[in-house]
């Protein structure tokens, strides 16, 4: 990132905000003094996350017969990395209004992430299954550099958000070529305040491009490609099933994950009931008509269906 944009980031008192208890979990989740009981106990201070963190351990995701009803035994149920993960990911300040007086539209932000962590969560519980929560987490947060981006430079930033709302360009290409760094970047200055662990962090700073990912670690670079390919079924849902989103979903579950087409239509029907439960545990607004469209395996005027056999 280049020091002018840094420094103005830097600078912004308009970023995305996480509570100091969340913060202090990501802390001590990544020191060897952890413990269920410390973590516990720095989660029962909030209420709001002590709550939610019940409520997730009682879910599907994690559900057995017996309820939790206590923090410990929610975390118990959950583990420590996904403790870390389900509080950094319930805890992002959403501020999901409709539209702020720039235009921006939160909540379709927020819900377009929504679709790409329960995309990327269930792409790898499809093929490794050893990151779904930390997929979740990071499918949530990757464009989270958009509205750091936004909220800080507001109208010289409107430009690129147009080229990706009609289609024409990848996103960080033109942020790139405005503002001389992208979202990705941007995301990776924001994560890295917060203390987010490098499994994750890693990932959503190249999931443009994860051939880019420089580390030693080979799960790091496969949760990149992950994310690239959950972006990319969100488009199709999101935005449309145009050739052009079409043909990049086919391709990316092609080369990242050597499905064949005839898995889209399924894939994004299983989606919905996840997206409509999370939506719910996030209070992010999903709307019938996308979830009736993602359970018939369409997406706006299209249909995943005429997803030719080849690309």
């Amino acid at each position: 990132m280049n020091d002018s944009l840094f420094d103005r980031l830097a600078g912004c008192g308009n970023l995305p905000t996480i509570p100091g208890v969340a913060l202090e979990v990501l802390t001590l989740a990544r020191s060897r003094q952890s413990s269920i009981d410390k973590i516990s106990a720095i989660v029962a201070r909030d209420p709001a996350l002590s709550t939610r963190m019940l409520r997730v351990a009682n879910s599907s995701l994690f559900g057995t017969p017996i309820k939790a009803t206590t923090v410990k035994q929610a975390l118990v149920r959950m583990g420590l990395r996904s403790a870390q993960s389900v509080a950094l990911s319930f805890s992002v300040n959403t501020k999901l209004t409709k539209a702020s007086p720039d235009g921006f539209d939160h909540l379709a932000f927020w819900r377009s992430s929504l679709v790409t962590a329960v995309a990327a969560k269930m792409i790898e519980e499809r093929t490794r299954n050893r990151r779904a929560d930390e997929a979740f987490t990071a499918g949530l947060l990757q464009d989270i550099g958009v509205l750091a981006l936004n909220n800080c430079l507001k109208a010289e930033y409107a430009p690129a958000l147009e080229a990706y709302r009609r289609g024409e360009r990848e996103i960080a290409e033109v942020e790139t070529e405005l503002l001389g760094a992208n979202h990705m970047e941007a995301a990776g200055y924001l994560l890295g305040m917060w203390n987010v662990p490098d499994g994750i962090l890693g990932p959503i700073s190249c999931h443009h491009d994860p051939a880019s990912l420089k580390s030693k670690e080979p799960d790091d670079s496969r949760l990149a490609r992950v994310l690239q390919t959950a972006d990319a079924f969100m488009r199709i849902i999101c935005y449309g099933a145009n050739q052009t989103n079409t043909k990049r979903c086919v391709e990316m579950c092609k080369h990242h994950l050597a499905w064949a087409p005839t898995r889209i239509v399924p894939f994004v029907q299983d989606m919905a009931p996840l997206v409509l439960e999370l939506g719910k545990l996030l209070s992010i607004e999903v709307s019938p008509e996308m979830l009736a469209q993602m359970g018939k395996g369409e997406v706006a005027e299209f249909s995943v269906a005429a997803i030719p056999a080849t690309v």
